[in-house]
This record gives C-alpha cells, structure tokens and sequence, in this order.
C-alpha cells in the first residue's frame, strides 16, 4: 500500500520538532493503535445548510477541523494553501500522489427529515450612515447592492455515519465541533451532543461500508478492478473537498 505524503502535512514550530511533537509523529502514533469499527452520532438542535456541490457532510472532514483546532502548536499551511493532516481514522487507500482515503462515511440524515429554505441577507448598514462622507449610497449595484440569497435547509433529529477508528481520540476530536455545514454563524447546524458507539461487526464490512457510503475517487475502484453503482463526476474526495487542484473524477453514492 502507497504511504501517506507527510510532507503536504502542515509545518510546526521548532520548538515542537525538538519535542517530537509533529504531525508526522501523531499520524505514525494513530496509525499504529487499536481501531475498532465506531457508530457516530450527531444530535442536532437546528437545520443545517448543506455544503456545495454535494449536500453532504463529511465525517473526515469535520475531524480535520478538529485536529487543526487542537493541536498544540500554531501551523503554517503548504505554499499551495491546501495540507493533509493525520486522523486516528484507519486509512482505506492513498492516490499516487499520497492523497487519503480515510475509512469513514459521511454523515447522513436519520429520521424524520424536512428540506426547507431559509434566506441569507445582505442590507446597507443604514445604522451607520450617518458616519460616511456619501449618504446616497447606490444599493442596486457594486459594493452596497443588496442581496436575498435563498439557502437550503435540513431539519432532522440526528446524523449517523461509521467509521473505523479510536474511540477515545475520535470522541475528545467530535467534543469541539459545535456545529456542522454552512452558516454556523447564523446558529444552523448547531450540534447538541456527539455519541459514539462501538459496532459488533468485522472491520473488513465496516470498512467497505464507509468507502460505500462517501465520495471516492475512481481511481481507488479501478485499483479494485471494478466500479459499483452510483453517479460519477468530477470532484473532492478528500480533505479538504473544496481544493481544486486535489479534484478528480469520483463516484459519489
């Protein structure tokens, strides 16, 4: 199996280095301890926006996030804008260009499931004009026009997907994320609790249930000689899906 390309992994301080506390280290540290297949669960106490062009919220994502948030150390991202960043998540594959795919599903709607629209405004900040020296802003065009963006909405009790992992380490990375999808600013998506159970099943099915249940390159199926059913297109597989330059042909579920 290709390795992981840690030198897209983000640079610490010197102070770390000498410590051994790297990204390097903890990716070596991870990938060498127990995982056990896991159910996550979120509870959510208001809609959430689904993220472009999928709608989907991905489960390695939001952990990236949180290992980004957490480490210890200040981070200095790649010139290319774009890292890779270790996971106490098995890793199912690595692209060619040392790319993860890690065995984790996105997390998908349980229950009762409402699809509604809310609206996103932008108005001139009338409160303050008074303090400009141009009182008769145009509001039809350029900087100050005004916008009414419709957002979609999902309402649904709770989020589910699997994964295969470390418990404690995927719990205490869930315990900071507050919310998930788009405007969370705005109180969507805000999370009430995270729960994560252990599955009494093989590694091997839960593993191929999570790849199932998440965008994958096609590369990584060609690798497997065959393609299952879903929509195939173009697009990120990995985090973080919105980098361009990291998009490819996948299929999606």
């Amino acid at each position: 199996m290709r390795t992981l390309e840690t030198r897209r992994m983000p640079y610490v301080p010197a102070r770390a280095r000498r410590r051994g506390e790297t990204l390097e280290a903890l990716h070596d540290a991870w990938q060498g301890a127990d995982m056990r297949p896991l159910l996550v669960r979120a509870v959510l106490g208001t809609p959430y926006v689904p993220a472009e062009p999928d709608g989907r919220i991905h489960l390695d994502g939001v952990l990236v996030w949180a290992v980004a948030n957490t480490f210890p150390y200040p981070l200095r991202f790649p010139d290319d804008s774009a890292a890779v960043f270790p996971l106490p998540v098995h890793l199912a594959w690595v692209s060619r260009d040392g790319l993860p795919l890690w065995a984790a599903s996105d997390l998908l709607p349980q229950g009762q499931t409402l699809r509604d629209k809310e609206y996103w405004h932008k108005r001139y900040p009338t409160a303050e004009a008074e303090w400009s020296s141009k009182r008769n802003a145009n509001m039809r065009s350029g900087r100050w026009k005004e916008y009414r963006i419709p957002m979609p909405t999902v309402r649904v009790p709770e989020l589910r997907a699997v994964v295969v992992g470390i418990h404690t380490e995927i719990e205490r990375l869930l315990d900071v994320v507050t919310h998930i999808g788009k405007k969370p600013s705005q109180g969507f998506g805000r999370v009430v609790r995270w729960l994560v159970e252990p599955i009494d099943e093989p590694v091997e099915e839960i593993v191929g249930a999570a790849v199932m249940e998440r965008t994958t390159p096609i590369a990584y199926w060609h690798d497997r000689g065959r393609i299952p059913d879903g929509r195939l297109t173009y697009g990120g597989w990995t985090p973080p899906y919105w980098y361009a330059p990291w998009h490819t042909e996948v299929r999606r579920p």
